[in-house]
């Protein structure tokens, strides 16, 4: 085996164990098993390109035998791993090895700040990157100012991942209190809590014990203004960024005229719709904006979810998804199975030729 292409491709064995070899998986028939046939996608347009690939199973990662090829690869790609192995010391001592090393395709500290949204928005913030109005605060007091001063806020989890955790504050004039909307059900009156610190970095509230009419919040809370994109219908467009360029998007549409936090809990519901854009055919503001957030998060791939301000005229980043905190619905159940052998929608195709381009400059 020639060692000059020689790719890594370290994955999670968690998220599909029922399916122990990659390799032997189907393309399509593993709706919530699809990472394996992604990574089987991968495998092998690398291979077609001429480069060696090499699969890497997290707990394998500190085996001997494993380290001996590990050590040859000149480019590893995670898919998706760190939001399943953080509880493993090892494996992140391993990784943070790698990460020294520079041979991860995007860096330990890029995924980290990537998946997390308060680190995201203070470097958003440094970087001159537009975001809606954000409040990260353990105040109570400026907390439930934020929501009456905008009427209608969105709360966000410090880790977040297909829309969980995520949910309407609103102000109610009748009652000057702070109601929530989870989409389970609507007027829960919010307890703001700055006496206990919420342990759970995906969870951004709990219901009350007492009563399934109130729920609480745990300081610190990270608040941000809701956008509102037109008139009609509520709308995100996912821009998928390599190295620095937008190379095509979806704008996902809520059809209803009703308030919505558009995410991967709602995509594919009835009320909604989508259609692709070429990168060309993408707004050149919104394409800016997006290499511009993956640039200040030092990343080298990421699907970044802009939104546009009806009332500011401009559009802002709402995050950055990245394969390597298991955010793989949005590429997997569009682009990899409706999309993946689309021309320009292939994004596995694009990805195999920038890791084969990094491991040719490792030589």
């Amino acid at each position: 085996m020639s060692l000059n292409n020689y790719i890594g491709i370290l994955y999670s064995q968690e998220i599909y164990n029922s399916f122990p070899d990659p390799l032997s998986l189907l393309d399509d028939g593993f709706r919530d098993k699809v990472a394996g046939g992604i990574i089987k996608d991968l495998y092998v347009k690398i291979s077609k390109l001429g480069g060696d690939v090499v699969l890497i199973e997290e707990n394998d990662i500190t085996n001997a035998e494993m380290q001996e090829k590990i050590n040859k690869t000149k480019v590893i790609y995670t898919f998706p791993l760190l939001g399943y192995v953080e509880g493993n010391p090892q494996i992140l001592e391993a990784l943070s090895l790698l990460n020294e090393n520079g041979r991860l395709f995007n860096s330990l500290y890029s995924l980290e700040n990537a998946a997390d949204k308060i680190r995201t928005a203070h470097i958003f913030k440094e970087y001159g990157v537009a975001i809606p109005e954000t409040l990260f605060t353990h105040s109570v007091e400026e907390a439930i100012e934020f929501v009456q001063n905008h009427h209608l806020v969105v709360i966000k989890p410090k880790i977040g991942s297909e829309g969980m955790g995520v949910a309407f504050l609103r102000w109610d004039k009748n009652t000057n209190k702070v109601i929530m909307d989870s989409g389970e059900s609507k007027q829960k009156t919010v307890d703001f809590d700055s006496t206990k610190i919420n342990q759970n970095p995906r969870i951004s509230y709990h219901l009350n014990k007492s009563s399934d009419k109130e729920v609480t919040l745990n300081a610190p809370f990270f608040l941000q203004k809701y956008v509102n994109t037109q008139n009609s219908n509520q709308f995100i467009l996912k821009i998928y960024v390599l190295d620095g360029e937008a190379t095509s998007g979806i704008k996902i549409i809520n059809d209803t005229t009703k308030e919505s936090v558009i995410s991967y809990n709602n995509i594919g519901q009835n009320n909604t719709r989508q259609e692709l854009y070429l990168a060309e055919e993408l707004p050149l503001e919104a394409s800016d904006l997006a290499c511009q957030a993956t640039t200040a998060l030092e990343l080298r791939s990421g699907l970044v979810d802009v939104i546009w301000s009806a009332k500011e005229k401009k559009w802002k980043v709402l995050e950055v998804n990245n394969d390597d905190f298991g955010k793989i619905r949005d590429r997997s159940e569009r682009i990899h199975l409706r999309y993946k052998e689309n021309g320009p929608f292939d994004w596995n195709y694009k990805l195999a030729n920038a890791l084969l381009n990094v491991a040719k400059s490792n030589i």
